[in-house]
C-alpha cells in the first residue's frame, strides 16, 4: 500500500497565505491571552484595594465613640434656646418698614436674618442715586431716632440687549439692629 499524501496548498504563494494566517492566529490569541490576565490581575488587585477599603472603614466605625447623652442634650438646649430666641423676635416692625415702602423704580432684593447678631439686613436696586435717600426716609418714617443705616451703594452694569446700551442700575445695603425698630 502506498501512502497518501494531501497537498492543501499545492502552490508556493498559497503556501505563504496559509502561513501569514497562521501567525496572524497565533498572534491574536497571544495578545488576547496577555490582555485577559492583566484583566485577571487587574481584578484581583481591585477587589485586594476594596477589602481593605472594608476593613479600614470597619475599624473606624469601631473606634467612633458613642455620643453620651449630655452632649446631646446640651446641644438639644442650644438649639431650643436658639428656636425660643427666634420666637421671641417681633419682626413685625422689620417688614411693616419694608411692606410700607413703595417707591417708583425701587426694587427690594434681598432680607437678611441674622438672629445671633440681632441684625436685619435689606438690599434694595434703584436706577438713581437720589432714590437712595428717598429709601432711607421711608425706612425710617414713624421713629425718633434712625434704626436704619445705609451700609454701601454699588452701581450694578448690565448689557442690554444686541445693539442697546448698557444698563446702568445702583445697589443699596441697609442695616438696622432689630431691638432699635
Amino acid at each position: 500500500m502506498k501512502p497518501m499524501y494531501f497537498d492543501f496548498a499545492a502552490k508556493p504563494t498559497y503556501r505563504k497565505v496559509w502561513a501569514f494566517f497562521v501567525i496572524a492566529a497565533v498572534g491574536v490569541l497571544a495578545v488576547s491571552g496577555s490582555q485577559m490576565h492583566q484583566f485577571a490581575q487587574q481584578k484581583q488587585v481591585a477587589a485586594d484595594q476594596l477589602k481593605q477599603t472594608k476593613i479600614k472603614i470597619d475599624s473606624l466605625q469601631i473606634n467612633i465613640p458613642e455620643p453620651k447623652q449630655a452632649q446631646h442634650s446640651l446641644a438639644f438646649g442650644r438649639q431650643a434656646s436658639q428656636t425660643a430666641q427666634l420666637l421671641k423676635t417681633d419682626l413685625n416692625k422689620a417688614f411693616t418698614a419694608l411692606e410700607s415702602l413703595k417707591i417708583l423704580g425701587v426694587r427690594l432684593q434681598s432680607v437678611t436674618l441674622n438672629i445671633s447678631q440681632n441684625i436685619v439686613e435689606v438690599e434694595f436696586e434703584f436706577s438713581q442715586f437720589s432714590q437712595s435717600s428717598d429709601i432711607s426716609e421711608a425706612l425710617m418714617a414713624g421713629y425718633s431716632t434712625s434704626p436704619w443705616q445705609l451700609m454701601s451703594t454699588s452701581p450694578q452694569i448690565r448689557s442690554g440687549p444686541q445693539g442697546a446700551p448698557a444698563v446702568v442700575s445702583l445697589t443699596g445695603r441697609w442695616q438696622a439692629k432689630l431691638d432699635k425698630l
